[in-house]
Order: C-alpha cells, then structure tokens, then sequence
C-alpha cells in the first residue's frame, strides 16, 4: 500500500504538502493549484487510500476525466474549480483525476462497469467519444463538462453569447471595420468564432474577407500578428476567440509599433488565467467565461446527484461576463 511519502517523492514535494491536499487544506495553505492537481494525479496513480477508509468507503468520490491535449495547460485551473466545491462541502468528498485519450474514452472501463465511484466529471469529449456514451451506459451519473448530449447531465460555457457580446462591443467601437481571428482545432473556439460572424451578419455587417485562422497558443497568436503587422490596413478592431492567440497577436503588433488600445483595439474571449489578461500591456479586454466557475458548478453537480441532492440528468449553462479594459474599453 502506497504512503504520503510515496506521493511526496513522486510529486518532489514533502510529506506535510502531500498531506494538506489530500485533506482539502490546499488552498488554504496556499499550496499551488498545479501542485494539488499533480498531488491528486499522483495518489490515483499509486492506488492511495487515505488512513481509516476503506476501498468501500471510496465509493463516495468523483473522478474527473480530462484529455490529453492542448487542454492539458488549463489542468490547475481545473482543479482549483473542482476543489473550492469540495472545500465548502460537508460530505467527505475525494476527487480522482485520471487522463483519458481524446476518441479512447470507452477504454474506461470503470465507466461501464461496477464502479469504486458515485460519480463522473468527462471534460470536453470529442464528437466519437459522445458517439460511444450515447450508444452506451455508464455506471454511475456523468456530468459532461462543455458539451451536452441527451440522457447526462452537462455544465457548459455559453458560447454563443460570448461571441455575441464581443461582437456586440466590437460593432460599437468599429462600425464595421471588424477583424476575427478564430481557430478551426477547438470546438468551443470554432463555435465562438461562428456566432461572432452570424451576429454581425444580422446586423448588416459581413466578416466574409475578415476572418483568419490560427492554431490556439501564444506562439499561433504572435505569427500570425507579425503578418496582419504588414497589411495595408488593419482593422479597427481585432476579435480573437482564444485568449493566448490574442497575446501573442499583442505582442506582435506591439512589437512593429502599433498601439494597442489606440491604433487599433482587441478583444480576446477568456477561458484560463483572467489575472494574466489584467495584467498584460495594455490589459485586456476580454469575454469572460468563468471558467473556475464552470468547474465549481460542475463538480458541484455531481457531488449533489451523488448524495441524492438533485436530479439527474439536467443542464446548466453558465452565462459570459465582458471585462473593459484599455485594450478596448467601453
């Protein structure tokens, strides 16, 4: 049987750390959301059971299923949604992170079988891995997270009102002269990116000769900066529907003299680390779509449908709020 010890060396943390997390004292020890993520991963890893539960009492906990892609980098601000539900529930809750591969997720067996857990959190499956759990049932209550399908429960982002309201300011500030960058690799990025373009459609404007695309990283961001930098004319305002894109799209035309928040403006959807965007230069103005707060209310959800607290399935989306800054204020 593993130990704090084996935890602690695997995670290149002490004892007392490894402690702390494991009983929910993380955030209150200011212990880093990325060090109780990789101390939570470590302890399912090594099949931990903390001192006086049994295997059975395990039964009263949730695993969260998160993919092995770009999403990887949004791990701390997942679990730090994920904690703070646990940390005001009175229910001995454990939260069990295990990865799964994008289009692999019926590989889980615990999913479909008797299961050591009262319930699931499945974060953002692709198009086959929905196919399968339609197909299929599993054996304990799964909350979706960003996606919906019939027969589970779901919290998600609302996409197209986050697109909305960036178009929405966007039309105010420019008129007409508009610029989305947007990325075809993300789902939710994509359907942002489409409901900013059918929004302005219906308000006469068409972004049709307007649009580019970009991978989603800061890196995609500033090369693509780098080429609309050397355009002819550059719109009044730049729409970007991935918040690390629009950094290094920043960056870039900063970087070639032009002034963000004067020369032209931008405006970024939010899905990770708001303090990033009200500190960057200018900061930035951005849609929110408090994600912690998708998090919270996700593993909320199935701590209540776990314990009987509420039914199952049912869905709930979580409105965007718009943040004003210097990059485009109001």
């Amino acid at each position: 049987m593993s130990t704090l010890k084996d935890i602690a060396e695997k995670c290149g943390t002490s004892v007392a750390t490894v402690s702390y997390v494991l009983s929910g004292r993380g955030a209150e020890k200011r212990i880093s959301a990325e060090m109780q993520a990789q101390v939570a991963a470590a302890a399912e890893q090594l099949d931990y059971v903390r001192k006086g539960r049994s295997k059975t009492a395990l039964a009263n906990r949730v695993t969260v299923y998160f993919p092995l892609n770009n999403l990887r980098m949004l791990l701390p601000t997942f679990w730090e949604g994920f904690n703070s539900a646990v940390n005001v529930e009175t229910t001995n809750i454990d939260i069990i992170l295990r990865p799964y591969e994008l289009n692999k997720l019926h590989l889980q067996r615990e999913l479909w079988t008797a299961a050591q857990h009262s319930a699931a959190v499945i974060i953002s499956p692709s198009g086959i891995d929905l196919a399968n759990l339609s197909d299929a049932q599993t054996a304990v209550p799964v909350i979706l997270l960003n996606r919906i399908l019939p027969n589970y429960s779901s919290v998600s982002f609302d996409q197209v009102e986050s697109g909305q309201l960036a178009a929405r300011h966007a039309l105010k500030k420019s008129g007409s002269d508009i610029m989305l960058v947007s990325s075809k690799s993300l789902f939710g990025v994509t359907w942002r990116g489409n409901a900013i373009i059918d929004y302005c459609r219906s308000n006469g404007v068409n972004l049709q000769n307007n649009v580019f695309y970009a991978d989603t990283s800061i890196a995609a961001g500033y090369e693509l900066g780098k080429k609309l930098a050397a355009k002819k004319h550059l719109a009044k305002v730049i729409v970007c529907t991935y918040d690390m894109t629009a950094l290094g799209i920043s960056a870039a035309l900063t970087e070639a003299g032009i002034k963000i928040g004067e020369d032209v403006q931008l405006i970024a959807t939010s899905t990770s680390n708001e303090e990033l965007f009200a500190h960057s230069t200018p900061p930035m103005t951005v849609v929110d779509l408090r994600f912690k707060d998708v998090c919270q209310m996700a593993m909320r959800l199935a701590m209540d449908i776990a314990t009987g607290r509420a039914s199952y399935p049912q869905d709930i989306s979580i409105h965007p709020v718009m943040i004003y800054r210097k990059s485009c204020p109001m």
